[in-house]
């Protein structure tokens, strides 16, 4: 069943039985067919992720990153939880099963619950983290009201990458042995001029280049990369249009990304809960 996108923004992380607190900037993207990339970088003193549109992060910066995909379901109680397969993982190669407790509350918030293995005692310990979606409704037509992922792999898997666009949000991560790359794209809307603004590159860790520019449809944000044949490439894995607006421009749009992808050799699209669904297949 494919599901509406969602960008989920980390409220608080509490150790039970210890109290909240929120050290990092945490993002998490979830397309329709529910593949993912979850990126936490560390606050500065302004409480802002630590950041610069013109420089690379330190590698300090990046708490964790992952991606993958992920699934839901209820058990005989009635209790819901999500499992995260971590497809790729900047920690290890060899990640834990993360399976969480997911409560809705009343405000529409959704309290997670799991236990962890915490790394400096080697023992396993209860988590809480408290998570809200974010609106997705500022960016402008012109951009595209599309969610894309794309997604590369090595034959030996030793390089294994993600990016997931949705709406006016864009996150990436690529890993190449042990290097890691992150980024995180915004698109910010212009306070006088509606269906106006402009995508600003608010986290970036390590030295790769991740194609999430080509997403974007922005000049602009393509003049704070290199040039096309530094990038990785990417196969595109899925695309899924909203028809809930403008959906003959959105659609248009889709198609475009899925046309001037160079690695595509089929694909078939069906429609399911308001969406068009782009499945291609790669040889």
């Amino acid at each position: 069943m494919t599901k509406l996108p969602s960008v989920s923004l980390r409220k608080h992380y509490r150790s039970v039985p210890g109290e909240p607190s929120e050290p990092t900037s945490t993002i998490v993207l979830t397309s329709p067919q529910c593949f993912f990339v979850d990126v936490r970088v560390f606050k500065g003193p302004q409480q802002e992720p630590l950041h610069s549109s013109a420089y690379t992060n330190a590698s300090k910066d990046l708490q964790w990153a992952f991606a993958g995909t992920s699934q839901s379901f209820n058990d005989l109680d009635g209790k819901r939880y999500s499992i995260w397969d971590h497809w790729i993982d900047s920690l290890t190669d060899h990640p834990p099963p993360d399976r969480g407790e997911m409560i809705t509350l009343d405000n529409g918030d959704v309290l997670e619950r799991g236990s962890t293995l915490n790394e400096k005692t080697g023992e396993v310990e209860l988590y809480e983290e408290l998570w809200t979606d974010l609106p997705m409704d500022a960016e402008g037509l012109e951009n595209g009201h599309v969610c894309v992922v794309l997604r590369t792999e090595s034959e030996e898997g030793k390089t294994k990458g993600m990016v997931v666009k949705i709406r006016d949000w864009c996150q990436g991560m690529l890993k190449i042995g042990n290097e890691v790359t992150v980024e995180r794209w915004q698109w910010t809307q212009d306070a006088v001029q509606k269906n106006t603004g402009k995508w600003g590159r608010t986290v970036r860790i390590g030295k790769a280049v991740l194609p999430c520019t080509d997403l974007l449809g922005d000049k602009q944000a393509q003049e704070q990369t290199v040039l096309q044949k530094d990038r990785s490439l990417m196969a595109i894995i899925e695309i899924s249009a909203s028809f809930l607006g403008a959906w003959k421009e959105q659609q248009a749009a889709a198609e475009a990304i899925m046309k001037a992808s160079p690695l595509h050799r089929r694909a078939s699209k069906y429609t399911e809960s308001n969406y068009t669904v782009y499945e291609f297949i790669h040889s």
